[in-house]
């Protein structure tokens, strides 16, 4: 440093973010800033410089915030898939990393004019109709702007250990999904300017995001206290804490299929395409796939016991991937009296040798490809096997899909409720006030609880007389 240097420096910012987050970003990096994002601050600070010898005033904005975020030398695709989850959330999300690495994430509003003094301008007396007209353009041309999420940009520390974990988690689950909203509705917070509250629909956003993340705490709570008591349960009498052994998960009372497929995007449409068809009347099965969880250390181990645990299985071989290729050998080989549905895309030609009277179904791929056909090239194929219905089963799976008839019912509702109970057995069995306690975070009363009780029994029982 040198002593000698006696200029004075000023730091100063303008851009709509919150004064309390922009101090903090830059007290980050050793720069204490002043606040200029009204009128006529930025003005006074630069004339101020201008006519004070010593003193220089260094705007830092939008064009500095390379000062304030680094990039990622390589965005991961874990890091891409958060990006994404944002995007279908119509949030412009871009992850970085920045200090202090407690922060989780910020939200920059893009570069806007304050409007004050064209507000100002418009009560002058003095001023011609048609000047007045176009400042009242303008403005609302800014307000419309600021109104607009695409005017804005969250930006995820890829350096804060809440961001990290979210990359690690699978964001298709609600749970996941919930934490995603929270950040993103944390940064609304975080970047409110003082004296310019939140607009109406982001604040009910905001509420309703936080109650939601608090029914979701709230049941992982339940969630884990009916776990210590089952622990409680198998503890050896007389003993402490202890277990004499491992136990084993008790296996399942529904029908499960699983799913093995290359762990690719694209599959995930297929995924979703076959839960449409067997997670809903007249079949009520699960499918899972291995990487939603894992019992075992090691891939292979994990697969296989999925595989044991499964009634039957469905196998995608359009591409012949080795991996999913061995799974199909272990399937086949290991449980030769379970069903096995082969996949393929229409126009594909998998190398593979004759397995016997296994159920093929080609289904359609467009560009981009189309959920509801593939699901009726499934349904169509697997309604011909009439065997395939779950008569012998206990239990039946309880999914959103379920409830495709209920229109009445919001579709996030539905998540949440199929979320709560695994199979419609268990939710048929709930008096409707208990749900309802359930799901009071979200305001569903006991009696809209019954009609969706009602219309579910019906449509179990239609699928036992047909299965009879």
């Amino acid at each position: 440093v040198d002593d000698t240097d006696s200029t004075r420096r000023i730091f100063f910012f303008t851009t709509r973010g919150g004064a309390v987050q922009q101090s903090m970003l830059f007290k980050a990096k050793g720069l204490p800033v002043i606040d200029a994002s009204g009128f006529p601050d930025a003005e006074f600070l630069t004339k101020y410089a201008a006519t004070t010898p010593g003193v220089e005033v260094h705007r830092l904005d939008a064009s500095a915030l390379g000062f304030i975020f680094d990039p990622l030398p390589s965005k991961d695709r874990k890091w891409r898939e958060l990006e994404a989850a944002y995007r279908d959330l119509n949030v412009n999300a871009e992850v970085v990393s920045f200090l202090p690495e407690s922060i989780p994430a910020v939200l920059f509003q893009h570069e806007s004019q304050d409007l004050t003094e064209a507000k100002d301008l418009l009560q002058d007396p003095s001023l011609s109709p048609t000047i007045k007209n176009l400042l009242r353009r303008a403005i609302e041309q800014q307000q419309r702007s600021a109104a607009d999420p695409s005017a804005e940009t969250l930006y995820l520390n890829a350096s804060n250990v809440i961001i990290r974990t979210l990359a690690q988690v699978d964001l298709r689950q609600s749970e996941a999904m919930e934490v995603v909203r929270a950040v993103y509705y944390n940064a609304s917070l975080f970047s409110a300017q003082a004296g310019r509250p939140l607009p109406a629909k982001r604040a009910k956003q905001v509420f309703e995001g936080n109650n939601r993340t608090l029914a979701s705490l709230m049941n992982k709570i339940h969630e884990v206290d009916a776990l210590k008591s089952q622990l409680q349960a198998m503890k050896p009498k007389g003993e402490g804490t202890a277990v004499s052994e491992p136990q084993r998960e008790r296996e399942n009372e529904h029908i499960q299929c699983f799913l093995a497929c290359p762990f690719r995007p694209e599959y995930d449409i297929v995924l979703e395409a076959l839960r449409s068809v067997v997670e809903d009347a007249p079949y009520f099965w699960e499918v899972a796939r291995a990487d939603r969880k894992f019992f075992e250390r090691t891939v292979p181990d994990n697969v296989g016991e999925w595989m044991k645990r499964a009634q039957c299985y469905a196998v995608e071989l359009s591409e012949c991937n080795p991996n999913v290729m061995m799974e199909l050998g272990q399937m086949y080989w290991g449980y030769p009296n379970r069903p096995i549905f082969l996949l393929q895309r229409q126009g594909s030609k998998p190398d593979i040798v004759d397995l016997g009277a296994r159920i093929r179904i080609e289904y359609p791929w467009g560009n981009p490809p189309d959920r509801e056909a593939i699901a009726g090239a499934l349904r169509t194929e697997l309604e011909k096997s009439k065997e395939l219905l779950p008569s012998s089963a206990s239990r039946h799976f309880f999914s959103a899909y379920a409830m495709r008839d209920l229109k009445w019912v919001e579709k996030e509702m539905k998540v949440q409720v199929a979320r709560r109970y695994t199979t419609i057995e268990e939710f048929l069995s709930k008096d409707p006030a208990t749900v309802a306690d359930d799901l009071r975070a979200y305001g569903v009363p006991s009696e809209l609880v019954k009609a969706m009780q009602d219309e579910v029994r019906r449509r179990l029982r239609g699928t036992l007389v047909t299965a009879g």
